[in-house]
């Protein structure tokens, strides 16, 4: 029994012993374990884990030639051309002949500056993959990076040759196009044009110095470069110059501080740019347009109320203006601002702030008729009935027959008689008021007037009329 039990005992101490065995060797990464774990770094874009995962891959094979080249690759994501430079070397010596080596050769080598060995993979890569674009836009970069300028037009040929529909098309097309130009200032002046619009700050700096001046410690250089990178769009840029200018001392230049708040809008820096607005402002205060500008800009920053009194501060200016702006060009008319700046402060529903027109006869205000007509009307706070001309009335469809009543009304204390009829609609402003008593009467005596505002509309309605403002405010009475 004893020896049974003994011997059971062995048994399992064996299989025990078998199962730590085999865990160990099982537990021990391979090479392709390391391998493989770092194409998933990689694969997120974690290129310091992914280079020390291929590390350890060669550290058990220094022969393994994926390896090597995805070591190479990582390490040029990492900015560590030289040693990238190795291990892509490896990988080719090791069997790697894959385009991608040579390409990956090509771009280490180019960082580094040596122009002739970059060029060299780079060919080695077309040679292997003779259809790559890519490799040979970057190509085309580094031939004019040496200004190998028919060299880059080739190529750039080339690859819209193999590639019609590629992205940019158009820009590469004037890029070739240019290239095989002779060098002359205009042709420089264009290649800057062409490269800074299309956001390729490095090459568009050194065309246009090549075509003008710009040194860096010139305010008025670095000023004229900083409003040529904002007229193509380049804000980040922009903002960066006119900053520049602004401390080599133009800070007081109204250009200077306009450029900075179209650059600062651009971004989405509103804050900002209405603070270079109002700077502008101050230097130039006719600059009527950037009234509306910071006004647009408040309201994205959801402050309404400040954006209204802007709008308003720029109706005041327009009356003591000898030609006011408001109705002209990008302005609205005085009407239209003063409903956008009653929309601002919520009260379209109270309230109507109407511009009393300074005409040849009289002061007028704009009113509509049954919702769709546009009717010039004289304030007369005195006259019982609104009153409108037969010319209005018959445009309108209004019948007089013999069963209209007539009434008796006073103006300017003169007592007259005419039809009465019930108007089914009168708005001013964004106000409105329906079924009012309205006599139908010859106006032909007032030129240049549809009719007169009075008090079966005006009652419905606190009246205040500014006229040093003209202005003719409605103001609906407290419920």
């Amino acid at each position: 029994m004893p020896e049974k039990k003994m011997i059971l005992i062995s048994m399992m101490l064996a299989i025990l012993l078998s199962h730590l065995l085999f865990g160990c060797h099982s537990s021990s990464p391979t090479t392709e374990d390391y391998y493989q774990e770092g194409l998933k770094y990689k694969s997120q874009n974690a290129f310091q884990q992914a280079a020390e995962q291929f590390r350890l891959a060669l550290s058990l094979n220094p022969h393994h030639a994926d390896s090597h080249r995805e070591r190479g690759i990582v390490l040029c994501h990492t900015q560590n051309y030289r040693q990238a430079v190795k291990h892509l070397l490896r990988a080719q010596q090791y069997g790697d002949v894959s385009y991608h080596v040579a390409s990956w050769m090509g771009y280490a080598y180019e960082r580094l500056k040596k122009w002739n060995l970059a060029e060299h993979f780079y060919q080695e890569a077309l040679k292997r993959a003779p259809t790559l674009i890519d490799i040979r836009l970057r190509l085309a970069d580094l031939f004019e990076q040496q200004n190998k300028r028919q060299n880059a037009a080739e190529i750039l040929l080339e690859a819209l040759a193999l590639k019609p529909d590629i992205e940019s098309a158009d820009f590469l097309q004037h890029r070739a196009l240019l290239l095989q130009q002779p060098q002359s200032q205009e042709i420089h002046q264009e290649l800057a044009d062409l490269y800074i619009r299309h956001g390729d700050m490095t090459r568009g700096i050194y065309e246009y110095r090549q075509a003008q001046s710009l040194e860096d410690d010139n305010p008025d250089d670095v000023l004229e470069f900083a409003i040529f990178c904002l007229n193509r769009e380049q804000y980040a840029s922009a903002l960066n110059y006119f900053q520049q200018a602004e401390s080599l001392g133009h800070s007081a230049q109204p250009d200077v501080r306009a450029g900075l708040g179209v650059a600062y809008e651009q971004l989405e820096r509103y804050e900002d740019a209405v603070r270079e607005y109002r700077t502008v402002l101050h230097l130039e205060p006719q600059w009527h347009e950037l009234h509306l500008k910071i006004a647009e800009l408040l309201k994205k920053l959801h402050k309404p109320l400040e954006a209204a009194d802007e709008l308003e501060h720029l109706y005041s200016l327009s009356l003591h203006t000898p030609q006011s702006p408001l109705g002209t060009g990008i302005f609205p008319d005085a009407n239209q601002l003063w409903a956008e700046i009653l929309r601002l402060r919520s009260e379209t529903l109270d309230k109507a702030v109407v511009y009393i027109q300074p005409s040849q006869y009289y002061p007028v205000v704009h009113a509509t008729v049954n919702t769709t007509i546009s009717v010039t009307l004289l304030v007369e706070e005195d006259a019982r009935y609104t009153i409108l001309s037969e010319r209005l009335a018959q445009s309108l469809g209004i019948h007089i027959t013999s069963r209209t009543s007539d009434v008796q009304f006073y103006v300017d204390g003169q007592r007259y008689s005419a039809p009465l009829i019930n108007l089914p609609s009168l708005k001013v402003g964004g106000l409105e008021v329906r079924n009012i008593p309205t006599v139908i009467w010859d106006l032909s005596r007032y030129p240049g007037i549809d009719g007169f505002l009075g008090k079966s509309f005006l009652k419905h309605f606190q009246v205040e009329i500014k006229n040093a403002e003209r202005l003719f405010i409605l103001t609906k009475f407290s419920s």
